[in-house]
């Protein structure tokens, strides 16, 4: 009786046999996904993807073909293969070329799925969608979410956008908030009552002076309008 077809001839029972071609004797070896562990003479099958990854790369995870169990070797979420399909070999995507994307644009990995997640630099807005981050200044884009009368700016140290008021203009809002009021519509700017205020045509700042009948007693920085009446401070 042939030795092969009696319970495995005492071997694993995911070794398959065959005969030498010269002596006839018979030889096992694993079935295909599987590694012998053990001996020539004492064969232990073991799944392949269990023994050192099945030597696949370490981001590439192991597992089986479903028609031949062959070993198959796949890149993980956030890397792609840069050997071959025999050779698998994964590199994260973000460094190969920018990832193809915006060289604006910052990548993460998804604690998740480990996916490759882009997203613009501070000072930078994704004028482009998810997949194909495009990366635009900040303030290009409606003035950067500033106040008409808040040209905006970039911080030198990070870059983050800065709402400033321009001349002639206060912020009521907040430092997060910026809201910019024309100076002279508050309170006269802490002139007198007998003031009337104008911009400066070149760099726009308030310019108070007297209403016609005044005579400023005063200063420029501090307007006091003396007429008919006695002078009125606030």
């Amino acid at each position: 009786l042939d030795i092969s077809t009696i319970h495995y001839g005492g071997r694993d029972r995911n070794a398959v046999s065959e005969h030498d071609r010269v002596t006839n004797a018979v030889v096992w070896k694993c079935k295909t996904g599987y590694t012998n562990t053990g001996s020539a003479l004492r064969v232990v099958c073991e799944d392949t993807c269990t023994a050192r990854n099945g030597g696949c790369d370490r981001n590439a995870p192991c597992t089986h073909d479903r028609r031949t169990n062959a070993v198959v070797c796949t890149c993980k979420p956030g890397y792609t293969n840069v050997g071959s399909a025999t050779n698998v070999v994964c590199k994260d995507i973000s460094s190969i070329n920018h990832g193809g994307h915006d060289c604006n644009a910052v990548s993460r990995h998804h604690k998740g799925t480990n996916g490759v997640i882009w997203k613009c630099k501070t000072g930078y807005t994704n004028t482009g969608s998810a997949s194909r981050v495009v990366c635009e200044d900040t303030c290009t884009a409606r003035n950067g979410g500033c106040d008409r009368n808040a040209p905006c700016t970039h911080d030198r140290r990070t870059n983050a956008v800065m709402c400033t008021c321009k001349a002639g203009y206060t912020n009521v809002g907040s430092a997060t908030n910026v809201v910019c009021k024309d100076i002279s519509t508050i309170h006269y700017g802490g002139r007198d009552r007998n003031a009337v205020s104008e911009h400066d045509r070149g760099t726009n700042a308030v310019v108070w002076k007297c209403k016609t009948g005044y005579t400023n007693t005063g200063s420029a920085s501090r307007v006091v309008c003396e007429g008919a009446m006695k002078p009125w401070i606030t």
